[in-house]
């Protein structure tokens, strides 16, 4: 991981041999949300390149369903400090 800039406006934490940065809510929810847009955008490209191959499926898979809903549930357990 590389370190912070000396300028950089983040605290960082501190835990063993792990380093969290402190950011703010709003700021974590767009970087989340930018996550989250290039991961469906990643997976939409993979679906046209299997459709063009002629192996695209039917839909997702359960597994694929799962982790989706679980991804929807966290990002709406964050905690608000």
């Amino acid at each position: 991981m590389s370190e912070l800039l000396v300028d950089d406006p983040h605290e960082t934490i501190h835990l063993g041999d792990h380093t969290a940065v402190v950011v703010p809510l709003d700021e974590y929810l767009r970087l989340r949300e930018a996550q989250v847009e290039a991961e469906q955008l990643a997976a939409h490209r993979d679906y046209l390149d299997r459709k063009a191959s002629g192996t695209a499926g039917s839909g997702m898979t359960t597994d694929e369903v799962r982790r989706l809903l679980a991804r929807e549930v966290n990002i709406t357990h964050v905690a608000r400090v």
